[in-house]
C-alpha cells in the first residue's frame, strides 16, 4: 500500500488504486525517497528542463553588391549609391562587365563602412577600369576614410587612391588594416602628376602584386606604422617616405 519515487523516470506502481489506474510514469526528480500510504491524491508536478545555452550562430555573409549600372550620378546601381546608400560594413562590391566607369567627383568610403571590399574581377576574367574625369585643376579622386577596406583587381587610371588621415582629439590617425591587392593604376600623359596611392597616418596597411604603370608618382607614406609595401612593379616613381 505504499510506492517510492526514484529517478528522473519512475514508475509508480499503485495495485490497490482501481480508480487512478495501474502504473505510471513521471518525468521528475526527487531528491529522496517518496512514501505514501493508501490512494495517492493527484500530485502538482513540475517538469524540471535543463536549459542549455544554443551555440551563438555563426554570422551569414551578405551576398555581393553587384555594379551594372555604369554612370556616376548617384542612381541605384552605379558605384557610387551602393557607396551611399547600400553597402553595410564587411560588404563586397563587384561589377557585372569589365567596362570603364568614370567618376566625375571625388568619391569617398566613409568611415562607417569598416571591412568594405571593392573587387574589380568580372565573370567574364576581366577586370573594371575606374577612370577618374578631370575635376577642377586634378582629376577625381577616391578617398578612404574606412578601416579595413580591400581594393583588388583594379584598373585605376587617372584616380588617385588617397587612405586619409583625420584629427582624433589629439591625435591625427589614418585607417587601419587598408589592402591595396593586385591592381594597376596609371596616369595619362595629358593629366598633373600626382601619387597613384597615398597612405596618411594609416596603421597595418598592405600594398602588395599591384602594378604601378606610366605617369604621375608611385606610393607615398606619411605618419605611417606597420606598413608592408611588397611584390609591386613600379614603371614610374617609386616609393616615397614623408614620415
Amino acid at each position: 500500500e505504499s510506492y517510492e519515487l526514484r529517478a528522473t523516470r519512475a514508475t509508480i506502481r499503485r495495485p490497490y488504486c482501481r480508480r487512478q489506474g495501474a502504473d505510471a510514469v513521471l518525468p521528475v526528480q526527487f531528491r529522496r525517497p517518496l512514501k505514501t500510504r493508501g490512494c495517492p491524491r493527484p500530485l502538482a508536478l513540475v517538469a524540471l528542463a535543463l536549459i542549455v545555452p544554443a551555440a551563438a550562430a555563426a554570422p551569414v555573409a551578405r551576398p555581393p553588391i553587384v555594379i551594372a549600372n555604369y554612370a556616376d550620378d548617384g542612381s541605384p546601381g552605379t558605384l557610387r549609391h551602393a557607396i551611399d546608400e547600400v553597402a553595410q560594413p564587411g560588404d563586397t562590391i563587384k561589377f557585372a562587365n569589365a567596362v570603364r566607369l568614370e567618376l566625375k567627383t571625388p568619391l569617398v568610403v566613409p568611415e562607417s563602412l569598416s571591412g568594405l571590399t571593392i573587387d574589380g574581377a568580372t565573370p567574364s576574367g576581366g577586370r573594371v577600369t575606374l577612370f577618374g574625369a578631370r575635376f577642377r585643376s586634378a582629376s577625381a579622386t577616391l578617398e578612404i576614410d574606412a578601416d579595413s577596406v580591400t581594393l583588388t583587381n583594379l584598373t585605376l587610371t587617372n584616380l588617385p587612391v588617397w587612405f586619409r588621415d583625420r584629427v582624433v582629439g589629439d591625435d591625427v590617425v589614418g585607417p587601419a588594416g587598408a589592402r591595396v591587392i593586385g591592381n594597376e593604376l596609371f596616369f595619362e600623359h595629358s593629366y598633373p602628376a600626382r601619387a597613384k596611392l597615398q597612405l596618411s597616418a594609416t596603421r597595418g596597411a598592405r600594398v602588395e602584386g599591384n602594378r604601378l604603370a606610366r605617369g604621375g608618382s608611385g606610393i607615398l607614406v606619411d605618419r605611417t606604422r606597420n606598413t608592408t609595401i611588397v611584390g609591386n612593379t613600379f614603371e614610374s616613381g617609386g616609393v616615397t617616405d614623408q614620415d
